[in-house]
């Protein structure tokens, strides 16, 4: 079973929209809704310009996900940019816009009515990055490095010294990372690591929430609970 995907832009319509401009918009809309192989273009269809897209049974229960996970701003960084982006074009466009999935209004995209947000940046300050060592690596003194966070991509750059510590956990457990990173606000109110430079890091103990209750509990003596622990840092004041 198909389900049908629109993006409507009130402005335009099929003889205004051009190609390259068409080519945006649907380099965009692949992004937002994450390149996934049950996901097809269809046409274009009359009345505003509406770009038609279509998936197939397996790929829509991963696009809802993703969708409502961009609502909630806690979707991958390249869906919160695309979205930024697709309310950018709208707005070059003089448009407003709308993403309808199975015929339900999904996401609005304001385009031109849309409050204009001054960027902000660049600004340096400490910053920590986690995730999976994937990628690391470089001819020249600075030695760059990518870390996977779930759906989230990290990169940052380093010394020789500190990237061969790191090229140890080479897919590996998790690694937190701590240096100074270069930061962008944009006009979607996003705020975006344009560059990091890493400085330390520790690894990370990735055991089930059970397993580490399990081990905290190990670790307790076996006289006395918590509170007797606490009152006995406090020297036996008894005091509630």
């Amino acid at each position: 079973m198909k389900t049908e995907l629109r993006f409507v832009i009130d402005a335009l319509n099929p003889e205004t929209l051009s190609l390259g401009r068409l080519v945006a918009y649907l380099g965009e809309l692949s992004r937002l809704l994450g390149d996934d192989p049950g996901l097809h273009f269809d046409r274009i269809d009359h009345g505003s310009a509406v770009l038609v897209a279509w998936a197939d049974e397996p790929a829509r229960p991963r696009i809802d996900d993703r969708l409502t996970r961009v609502r909630l701003g806690s979707g991958p960084l390249e869906a919160a940019k695309a979205l930024t982006k697709l309310n950018e074009l709208l707005r070059d466009d003089n448009a407003i816009g709308v993403l309808q999935v199975g015929g339900a209004e999904i996401i609005p995209f304001p385009g031109r009515t849309a409050r204009r947000i001054e960027c902000i940046g660049p600004v340096q300050q400490p910053t920590m990055i986690e995730g999976q060592l994937i990628r690391i690596g470089g001819k020249d003194r600075t030695v760059h490095f990518h870390l996977a966070d779930h759906d989230r991509t990290w990169s940052g750059e380093t010394t020789r010294q500190l990237a061969k510590a790191m090229g140890q956990h080479l897919f590996g457990q998790t690694l937190r990372v701590t240096g100074v990173g270069t930061w962008r606000r944009d006009i979607g109110e996003q705020w975006v690591l344009s560059r990091f430079q890493a400085s330390g890091f520790e690894v990370l103990d990735d055991a089930p929430l059970a397993e580490a209750l399990a081990k905290l509990k190990a670790s307790m003596p076996e006289r006395g609970g918590l509170v007797e622990q606490c009152r006995d840092l406090r020297g036996g004041d008894d005091t509630e």
